[in-house]
């Protein structure tokens, strides 16, 4: 149905109720599909729901606000409203993706849409400024003929195009705000440019003054890689790299299917700007994973034990990899040793998955009672992927290039009836 940007709004509660239907099945559906396949519990996908009831009500109470108001309003005011409307629905489209798709890839990339929310408002004002109406005078629908007519001598249609306009009138005369216009593009590329760096700074990276490189990638250290190559070249203080290096460190966390500063974090890492607590919070938490057991099991019956990886970050010049050394029970030797390291790749969660299932193992325990079992493996970054062995002791070789090599133990206690 089209708009006319100078009217009222025609989208009726109805309608709208029908169209966040429409904008939130994709996500509702995923959700129950993670909590059938285990990822997400109940209580998960009753808060991400709930929460997205709640901002579907908050924005159609909203919308109903903004057609009351729009009654009141003189039709050169009618874009605002418009543009009001296209922002309540543009953060129904955000939040899909940042809080009901939290912890997949595409509720990571949810931020990177931010910019659509002004570029939403200035396309709306520009469009409304390319011909908005003024005054209290009635026109054509079509051909904007002015309508003098008495009521009782009107004719049915426009002795200028033939068009019936009775009860299609519309009010004030259509014309150009050139102020309204610019208003709008200048809203649309302001929002790119600060909300979506990437649209334009790899091409200019090389003639940006330091500080406006530097306060870019900062808002955004997943933009360009050709930005970041950039900034590796430039002196900046120990504070600001101090400031980025944590700054690098969170993003990478959150978003695990690669870095664009890796680079430039690793060569600062090799030349001592960067402190140990950074780099340990970044290569230490890049793997994220639990032992998953059931808490009771019968004796003598067969059960399953397994590593559920919630994250497996990695960047463009490291790669992680994962050597498992097996399940122990009591302290036993350890069982179900990987002889190859696993990467990243194929450690993370799928694309729409909180988690992953890895390293998975049978066990069975005949004597009741409680007993301990625990998962050990080291986490590696290196430049490659090249291959790491087992030592005669029974734990990896390290690998003469690797910038983190780290042993973890998981345990897990299980009631034995």
């Amino acid at each position: 149905m089209a708009q006319d940007l100078l009217a009222p709004p025609k989208f009726k509660p109805k309608s709208l109720a029908l169209a966040l239907a429409l904008v939130c099945a994709f996500p509702v559906g995923l959700c129950v599909l993670e909590v059938r396949r285990g990822s997400w519990s109940w209580t998960e996908l009753a808060w991400r729901l709930g929460s997205l009831f709640v901002l579907c009500i908050a924005v159609m109470m909203g919308n109903a606000s903004l057609v009351r108001y729009a009654k009141r309003v003189t039709p050169q005011r009618m874009p605002y409203i418009h543009a009001a409307i296209a922002v309540l629905m543009g953060v129904v489209i955000v939040f899909t993706l940042t809080v009901s798709l939290r912890g997949t890839m595409l509720g990571n990339a949810g931020p990177g849409y931010l910019f659509m929310l002004p570029m939403m408002v200035g396309m709306v004002l520009a469009q409304g400024g390319w011909g908005r109406r003024v005054g209290e005078s009635l026109h054509c629908p079509t051909c904007e003929y002015e309508f003098t007519f008495a009521e009782r001598d009107a004719p049915i249609r426009c002795p200028e195009c033939g068009t019936p306009w009775l009860g299609m009138l519309r009010k004030g005369r259509r014309v150009k705000s050139i102020k309204m216009m610019v208003s709008g593009i200048s809203i649309a590329l302001l929002g790119a440019f600060l909300f979506q760096p990437i649209f334009w700074l790899g091409p200019l990276a090389r003639i940006l003054p330091t500080p406006i490189l530097y306060t870019a990638l900062y808002m955004d250290p997943g933009s360009s890689l050709d930005a970041w190559d950039e900034l590796t070249t430039r002196s900046i203080s120990a504070t600001s790299t101090r400031s980025l290096a944590r700054r690098v460190a969170a993003h990478r966390l959150q978003h695990q299917w690669g870095s664009a500063a890796d680079k430039w974090f690793e060569a600062n890492v090799a030349a001592g700007k960067i402190p140990a607590e950074i780099k340990e919070h970044l290569y230490g938490q890049s793997f994220a994973t639990r032992l998953d057991a059931p808490k009771e099991v019968q004796a003598g019956t067969p059960f399953p034990v397994r590593l559920q990886t919630s994250r497996a970050a990695t960047g463009l010049s490291s790669q992680l990899a994962v050597m498992f050394a097996g399940y122990s029970l009591d302290g036993a030797e350890p069982v179900g040793r990987a002889d190859e390291p696993a990467w990243a790749h194929e450690l993370r969660p799928s694309l729409f998955g909180d988690a992953r299932i890895n390293f998975q193992h049978e066990f069975r325990i005949d004597t009741p009672g409680r007993h301990t079992i625990r998962a050990t493996y080291w986490v590696i970054f290196q430049p490659s992927f090249w291959t790491i062995t087992w030592g005669p002791d029974g734990t990896p070789i390290r690998p003469a290039a690797a910038t983190w090599f780290e042993r973890s133990d998981l345990e897990r206690e299980i009631i034995v009836k």
